[in-house]
C-alpha cells in the first residue's frame, strides 16, 4: 500500500509537473548587451519555478475521454465488455462533481447499452449512477444503473451494477478504464 502510495503521488506531481508554466528570469535592468553577461544570464535561466504548481486546490474544470474493457456478469453467464467514455467534471480540494457518458458493447448479451448520469467522488474512490439504456433485441430498454470508483490518474477500476425491468435482468461489471484528458484544466486555476 506504501508502495502504491508512492507511485500515485509521484504520478500526480509528474503531472503537475508538466502544467506547469515555463518561466525565465527577467534579466537586470543595469545589464549590458555584451556577450559575456548575455551568457551568464542564460545560465541563470530559471525553466521551472515550484511556487506555480497546483494539484488539486483550485477550482478547475476537466473533460476527460477515454476507453473502457471489462467482465459481465449475467444470469445466462458472463462475458467481455469494451466501450468508450466522456465526463466532465470539478476538481477543488480534492473533491470532483460532475457528469459522465459511456457507450459498451456487451458480448454475453450481444448488445450495446449506453449511460448517462450525475458522478462525484473524493480523491481516489468516487461513484456514478445513472439511467441506462440496453440495445438489443426487440429495440431500447431504460433501467437504473451505479458504478463504485477506484481511480489514480488516468486509470480507474470500476464495478457496475445494472437493472434491465423490461428484461428481468440484473448485471454485474467489473472493468477497467484508461481516461485521457481531452481539456485540463480551464477555469479558476491560473497556469
Amino acid at each position: 500500500m506504501k508502495r502504491a502510495n508512492t507511485i500515485i503521488v509521484a504520478a500526480v506531481v509528474l503531472v503537475g509537473l508538466a502544467l506547469a508554466p515555463l518561466r525565465t528570469i527577467e534579466a537586470d535592468e543595469t545589464a549590458s548587451s555584451s556577450a559575456e553577461e548575455a551568457t551568464e544570464l542564460t545560465e541563470e535561466t530559471e525553466i521551472f519555478d515550484a511556487d506555480n504548481v497546483i494539484v488539486g486546490h483550485e477550482s478547475s474544470w476537466f473533460l476527460f475521454g477515454g476507453a473502457t474493457v471489462g467482465r459481465s456478469f449475467h444470469s445466462a453467464g458472463s462475458g467481455n465488455v469494451t466501450g468508450a467514455q466522456l465526463s466532465m467534471f470539478r476538481l477543488k480540494h480534492g473533491r470532483w462533481v460532475g457528469a459522465y457518458t459511456d457507450v459498451q458493447y456487451d458480448f454475453q448479451a450481444d448488445a450495446f447499452t449506453a449511460s448517462i448520469g450525475p458522478e462525484m467522488g473524493y480523491k481516489f474512490v468516487g461513484f456514478d449512477a445513472g439511467i441506462g439504456a440496453h440495445f438489443g433485441d426487440g429495440g431500447p430498454t431504460f433501467g437504473p444503473q451505479g458504478r463504485l470508483l477506484l481511480t489514480a490518474g488516468i486509470i480507474t477500476l470500476y464495478g457496475r451494477f445494472a437493472h434491465w425491468p423490461e428484461l428481468e435482468e440484473q448485471v454485474v461489471q467489473a472493468g477497467l478504464k484508461i481516461k485521457l484528458p481531452l481539456i485540463a484544466p480551464w477555469g479558476f486555476a491560473q497556469y
